[in-house]
């Protein structure tokens, strides 16, 4: 028993589609693993925040009084 192809089974336009899937999501693995490739490691951390005083936060809500709504 041998398995014959028909060349003529899928419709052109199912090709086409086929083939711009496959070209879409090469485009994508290959921006992916560009992307993670450059990603390089932090070496230097800066504080993310500052902590003020109860009087010096108070003092700059109340210059700001859009802020409290007064």
């Amino acid at each position: 028993m041998e398995l014959q192809f028909n060349r003529g089974a899928f419709h052109p336009q199912i090709v086409i589609k086929a083939k711009l899937l496959i070209f879409v999501f090469l485009l994508s693995m290959a921006t992916i693993v560009l992307g993670q490739k450059s990603k390089k490691a932090v070496t230097n951390i800066r504080a993310t925040g500052t902590v003020w005083s109860a009087e010096k936060a108070h003092a700059w809500y109340a210059r700001h009084k859009w802020i409290t709504g007064a």
